[in-house]
């Protein structure tokens, strides 16, 4: 039980330390948008505890959840993480990125993560202690302390264009997931990739990449969200040189500045 009174449940990972994790045993990164978890939580804030204790043994919480934690409360709006926190979803040690290599991206494809805050209507704002190492909380949204990774932007967040801050290099798996109200993001020349589902089910009007992107992961978007069921504009820089399988849907319009065509990479699935 956290300060504010609410039941929360977690995973031991080690003698000493815990991971949070969904209320409901049987919940995981596939079950669908009325999946019912937390429902008795009805407060506009979960505070998540540095320590917790049970039967008599204290654990310190260094992790999410990567296949989901908090996913479909439509209450909450802040979610404070404390400065104890290392891991959040499967993300930090992995990127689409990784020395230009198709045999890294491959070993890794579907194997990462970062499902901890999806479909959260009304999350307007992830906040990182100040005080935690790995993290910090830039208007509500979640980057690696060095800035260049960009962890989780919060479903709920109304605004409906946002600008990633210079100098970030990667945004990781599922960073936009089901961000139902945004419709423009505008990417900085620092960028060098974007992972696997980074915008799934957020209706992004156009994607426009800069010439430092040089890879994107599996099934960026969907057209689900698209009346006419295509995306309609695409633009890859001029170093794009790899895809991951199920990229991009049906597009009405793709530039690609690249002289040579990107590889699309597929698992072995």
């Amino acid at each position: 039980v956290n300060e504010r009174g609410d039941s929360l449940a977690f995973n031991i990972l080690s003698d000493s330390t815990v991971m949070v994790t969904s209320s409901n045993v049987n919940y995981n990164y596939n079950n669908s948008v009325d999946t019912i978890n937390y429902n008795y939580i009805t407060a506009d804030t979960i505070v998540i505890p540095e320590q917790v204790e049970n039967n008599g043994h204290t654990y310190t919480v260094v992790a999410t959840d990567p296949k989901g934690a908090f996913g479909h409360i439509k209450s909450v709006q802040v979610i404070i993480l404390p400065k104890t926190i290392q891991q959040i979803g499967d993300t930090l040690g992995y990127c689409e990125y990784i020395e230009n290599s198709t045999k890294a991206i491959l070993a890794a494809m579907n194997k990462d993560r970062n499902f901890g805050f999806q479909y959260m209507p009304n999350l307007k704002s992830i906040n990182v202690d100040a005080e935690n190492p790995h993290f910090q909380t830039i208007d509500g949204v979640v980057y690696t302390k060095d800035l260049k990774n960009l962890i989780v932007y919060p479903s709920g967040k109304t605004e409906k264009s946002y600008n990633v801050i210079d100098g970030c290099e990667h945004i990781v798996r599922e960073a936009f997931f089901s961000c139902t109200h945004l419709e423009e993001i505008d990417f900085p020349n620092s960028l060098k990739s974007i992972g696997y589902f980074a915008f799934w089910d957020t209706p992004l009007k156009r994607l426009v990449l800069k010439d430092s992107v040089e890879a994107i992961g599996a099934a960026v978007v969907n057209e689900e969200n698209y009346s006419k069921g295509r995306f309609p504009c695409v633009v890859f820089g001029a170093n794009t040189h790899l895809l991951g399988y199920l990229c991009l849907p049906p597009t009405d319009t793709i530039y690609c500045r690249a002289m040579t065509p990107p590889a699309i990479a597929y698992d072995d699935e």
